[in-house]
């Protein structure tokens, strides 16, 4: 049976892809284990499973050569390296015993050994790469934790500029994990794992609660009939200490809001609690802005841009859902749309100006900066277009 360099457990997943696209790509031999069916046929067949710059010239290039396909558990038991990149999605408490990471472990126990770099990339719970390690102690595995840190859209991009970190019980573990992401990386930082741990979310912490803060001040400045960007941009233009102020928006996606659900359960933390809560009641305060000078219930009300982020097809905890649900409780008649998502109640972007009496930019996708709105209404959280 042909030996693999490194298997990527989860491998047609959006953390797991790339990653596994560019190890290929730097001539290891690399193998995707993945039990979705329909994404590995996806791949198989030489398509990409999701809207991600720079991959399917990678894949291109990759499949068949180094990077091989599969939902056969078994390849796992003929890589040298084993990572391991399982979602796991917030449930509004965190149990490590009940978490899917562990369950996969488990599903292929048998095909792991001791010879093996085992590595997790998922996004964790504080101390798990340690109760993993004590938790398959008599089987004498040894974990590592090198953290997933990439941004949709960009993810081959950060992959190799970005700093990876690496986190490892043993100095054996941590040189094979370096060695490993020097090809992928150009930089590698050394953490303990809960140090580790705890870098990962608090970045994704961190980062949601300065749009948390951002949003917050938008409600403020239009409770008041301020023009927030104008106010945004004064206190950027040519200011150095403000120039990470981000814009108002949705803020939603698999990681940010789940990171800091994860943080917050670890630690209960006001000002997270906080940023949880102004973050994902956006929508209610645009239906309650909008209801003081709109009759809902006499109006099609259209949204553009489904998205959770600008420019990719990620759907996962996308606030624009929860906008059109809330539209349609107010007896408004609502039309979605995305440039890179579609369901079969979703309309094309021409379709949904002509007919809408107010259009809410519900993402900022590139295209929209210079879509003719034919001078409807529109709510533009982000003012992607000029006024």
């Amino acid at each position: 049976m042909t030996k693999y360099q490194v298997c990527v457990v989860g491998g047609c997943g959006r953390a797991g892809f790339p990653l596994a696209l560019v190890l290929a790509s730097r001539n290891i031999r690399v193998v995707i284990y993945d039990h979705d069916k329909n994404a590995v046929e996806t791949v198989t067949k030489g398509r990409i499973p999701f809207v991600e710059k720079g991959t399917q010239e990678l894949l291109d290039h990759t499949l068949n050569k180094t990077l091989t396909v599969t939902t056969d558990p078994a390849v796992i038991e003929n890589s040298e390296t084993v990572i391991f990149c399982i979602g796991t999605p917030s449930q509004g408490h965190v149990d490590p015993e009940q978490s899917n990471l562990l369950t996969c472990i488990k599903e292929v126990e048998s095909y792991l050994s001791i010879t093996q770099t085992l590595i997790i990339r998922s996004t964790i719970f504080p101390g798990m790469t340690e109760y993993l390690q004590h938790h398959f102690k008599p089987q004498g595995f040894t974990f590592c934790y090198c953290p997933e840190r990439i941004s949709e859209g960009n993810a081959i991009q950060e992959l190799i500029e970005l700093p990876q970190i690496i986190a490892a019980f043993n100095e054996d573990d941590y040189k094979a994990c370096e060695e490993l992401f020097r090809f992928a990386s150009k930089e590698q930082i050394r953490l303990p794992p809960l140090e580790a741990e705890f870098a990962k979310l608090f970045n994704n912490s961190w980062r949601y609660v300065k749009f948390a803060v951002a949003n917050q001040f938008y409600r403020m400045s239009t409770n008041a009939g301020a023009d927030f960007e104008q106010i945004a941009h004064a206190m950027r233009y040519h200011y150095p200490r403000a120039r990470d102020f981000p814009t108002a928006g949705f803020t939603g996606g698999p990681c940010l809001y789940k990171d800091s659900e994860h943080l917050n359960t670890y630690n209960p933390c006001p000002f997270l609690q906080a940023a949880i809560e102004i973050n994902q009641t956006m929508p209610e305060y645009i239906i309650k802005h909008l209801k003081r000078s709109h009759d809902l219930k006499t109006m099609t009300i259209g949204i553009l841009g489904m998205a959770y982020k600008k420019d990719v097809d990620d759907i996962r905890n996308s606030l624009s859902f929860k906008l059109k649900d809330l539209l349609l409780k107010e007896g408004a008649k609502v039309l979605y749309s995305d440039t890179y998502w579609k369901d079969e109640n979703s309309v094309n972007k021409y379709q949904l100006v002509n007919d809408s009496d107010l259009i809410i930019i519900g993402c900022s996708h590139e295209e929209y900066e210079v879509l003719d709105l034919k001078g409807k209404s529109v709510l533009d959280l982000w003012e992607i277009q000029e006024s």
